[in-house]
């Protein structure tokens, strides 16, 4: 006896087809790869077919635009940026032993407390080990400290960090400027 063999709907094939390439023009629209249109094109195509008034017009815009972008770049700040990253960075002090020692001690009587004979030694001893690690634990956790790292990306281009021992009162996109080493919102 045979099977019968079925073939796929030619619907479904479309649509699958048409999802991939909807996805692949998609991933092709995010990482830039797709072309754009270019106004620089085509204003020169219509200059070549404009009249010599509007062409002269076109020209004292471009002059005047040219002449705003010079002088915008000759006032770039060097000291002025905008704030692109603002990182807190957690940094655990070496433990110095006061917290095993005590919580070896609060943990052997804690485990003194339960049982009787052999068992109450067995639970001594857990109580001390388990006691210890926990008071390291405890104290090395008591001991972090929180610095903060934010990072600018200036107006020329360059890009610094500065550390902050605590919070700074900065978000991201802020535009700032560093004043004797210290960033100030503009």
């Amino acid at each position: 006896m045979t099977t019968p063999t079925t073939r796929p709907n030619v619907l479904i094939i479309c649509a699958a087809i048409a999802v991939i390439l909807f996805s692949a023009v998609g991933v092709a629209k995010m990482m830039d790869w797709l072309p754009t249109s270019n106004a620089v094109d085509a204003i020169a195509e219509s200059e070549t077919s404009a009249t010599p008034e509007a062409a002269a017009q076109r020209e004292d815009n471009a002059k005047t635009t040219e002449k705003v972008a010079a002088s915008a770049q000759k006032e770039t700040c060097a000291s002025c940026g905008v704030v692109t990253e603002i990182t807190p960075i957690t940094q655990a002090a070496a433990p110095s032993g006061l917290g095993a020692v005590a919580g070896a001690v609060v943990g052997g009587a804690l485990g003194h407390q339960v049982g009787g004979g052999s068992g109450q030694k067995v639970a001594t001893a857990a109580g001390v080990v388990g006691g210890a690690y926990a008071g390291n634990a405890i104290e090395s956790k008591s001991r972090t400290t929180t610095s903060y790292r934010v990072r600018v990306r200036f107006e020329d281009g360059r890009r610094d960090s500065f550390s902050y021992a605590q919070a700074p009162n900065l978000s991201v996109g802020t535009a700032v400027r560093v004043r004797n080493g210290e960033l100030v919102v503009r």
